[in-house]
């Protein structure tokens, strides 16, 4: 699962609630989505994580 979060592109951002901390280990990435150039890296990032399986 590939959570995209705005919030994620601040430094030191950790999900704090009780329900997104759950649904982090659901989640094989976390990535930013607050620009549309961090959009652009997203199947990048997808094709790396796959690579290393």
């Amino acid at each position: 699962m590939i959570w995209l979060n705005p919030r994620a592109a601040t430094p030191g951002f950790v999900p704090r609630t009780a329900t997104m901390t759950a649904a982090l280990t659901y989640v094989d990435l976390l990535l930013p989505a607050d620009s549309f150039a961090d959009l652009l890296r997203v199947p990048g990032e997808v094709a790396r994580h796959a690579r290393r399986g």
